[in-house]
């Protein structure tokens, strides 16, 4: 049975996939836009993960709107 800490891994997982795929130019610069966890957590918690495919969603539409792209999915 999949938990919602897998389920929201696999969303990650298909929305950098699709950054990859479609908007390459967005996903180049990933890695200067690093989500950080507090350093007195010990683990990723499901909010974590939330707020970061949140964050990813939300990239992807901006580049959108602003670079006049759509997606094939």
């Amino acid at each position: 049975m999949e938990t919602k800490i897998d389920m929201l891994n696999r969303e990650i997982e298909q929305c950098l996939n699709e950054m990859e795929m479609w908007y390459p130019e967005l996903f180049r610069y990933l890695d200067e836009t690093p989500v950080s966890q507090p350093s007195d957590k010990e683990k990723i918690t499901e909010d974590d993960l939330k707020n970061y495919l949140e964050s990813l969603r939300s990239q992807m539409t901006t580049f959108r709107r602003t670079h006049g792209k759509s997606s094939e999915v």
